[in-house]
């Protein structure tokens, strides 16, 4: 299983449909995180299966990348994907 999915647009023109689209991917793959790009604006969005409505938990312009990064880098990293991943798992099992 991927930890982040990556779903790359030539634009976005309705960002409802392109959640839409990687969502539908995101529930075959089961990824800690989606991210959605056009280039100009990066949108990380937090799975929460089929559960519940997904988290969008940061947005940023391309613009803002220098200064946004260590943002980028808290949620997407291998190791903070595989924590979330694995905190999602443990909360999942606790409900049960």
């Amino acid at each position: 299983m991927p930890l982040v999915l990556v779903e790359c647009k030539r634009s976005i023109k309705d960002p409802k449909a392109a959640v839409g689209q990687v969502r539908s991917y995101a529930l075959w793959v089961l990824p800690a995180y989606y991210v959605i790009t056009d280039a100009q604006t990066l949108s990380v969005w937090d799975f929460q299966g089929a559960i519940a409505p997904d988290l969008e938990v940061l947005t940023v312009k391309q613009a803002e990348l220098d200064e946004r990064f260590e943002d980028l880098y808290a949620r997407l990293s291998p190791g903070a994907a595989a924590v979330a991943r694995q905190n999602e798992i443990s909360r999942l099992e606790a409900s049960r």
